[in-house]
């Protein structure tokens, strides 16, 4: 996903896997690697050196995207962290984010609330993709700023169709509920439906149904360790995870009735 020629910036790069790889393969002639604790800091420093990429790598120390400056990348990575880092992340420095050509995010969890927040905040997502490793399926989320995603970066090839920017809640609610409808899914909550992945869903991923099977399985698990417990804010927590369960259910009929 990260466009040949393309200088990148590979935030939270821990052993600088990312960046060594992208420039033994020639993909990128400039990587940054970014660490904000001080071992995997220096663990990358030692995996760069060893690897003789001391020129096309270099390694920073500090936190998120205050290490760049705008418009220093055209390519900025964040994976292997949760959700809700990536949005801190993001909101701390947009200006940086907002010059990148694409941002690739990569969530652990709360992928829906990356959605969210792109979609609210002037980003577009252009592209969306399940890929799995070892048995572990992650969600990749590709989205730039909104004047970009209109057109105006010559970097890349744009994906078709993409989600552009909603300027509130109420819109971004119709905007996401038209594209399930379109394929047959009964209503959902806006939540639900940006966990499950709008641009996912649209494209019918074939790892979608069992990576909801999964989530399907990790509520339930859930729910059976709350089940006994006799407090109110346990069984709230109960009802929320049911109807979520239900809620996923009805986009699993829907990809399967679509199948067949």
């Amino acid at each position: 996903m990260i466009p040949k020629g393309s200088t990148v910036a590979d935030i939270g790069s821990d052993h600088a896997q990312l960046p060594i790889y992208l420039a033994k393969k020639g993909i990128s002639t400039r990587v940054i690697a970014g660490e904000v604790h001080r071992e995997p800091f220096y663990n990358a420093c030692k995996a760069v050196e060893e690897a003789g990429l001391n020129g096309p790598v270099e390694v920073r120390l500090g936190y998120g995207l205050n290490i760049l400056l705008p418009g220093e990348v055209d390519t900025i990575v964040m994976a292997g962290m949760g959700g809700a880092t990536i949005v801190e992340i993001l909101c701390q420095q947009r200006m940086v984010a907002d010059r990148a050509q694409q941002l690739i995010l990569q969530p652990m969890v709360a992928g829906g609330l990356v959605r969210r927040w792109l979609l609210l905040h002037s980003f577009a997502i252009r592209h969306e993709q399940l890929v799995v490793e070892d048995e572990q399926i992650y969600e990749v989320i590709i989205a730039n700023s909104a004047p970009l995603a209109a057109g105006s970066d010559a970097g890349s090839e744009p994906f078709d169709p993409f989600l552009p920017v909603a300027p509130n809640e109420h819109l971004l609610r119709d905007m996401i509920g038209s594209l399930f409808s379109r394929k047959g899914c009964e209503p959902i909550p806006l939540e639900v439906m940006l966990e499950v992945g709008p641009l996912l869903f649209l494209r019918e991923d074939p790892m979608l149904a069992r990576l909801l099977l999964r989530k399907i399985a990790r509520y339930r698990h859930i729910m059976d360790i709350l089940w006994p417990r006799p407090s109110a804010k346990a069984a709230r927590r109960w009802a929320d995870l049911q109807q979520k369960v239900s809620d996923f259910e009805k986009v699993l009929y829907c990809l399967s009735k679509r199948k067949s």
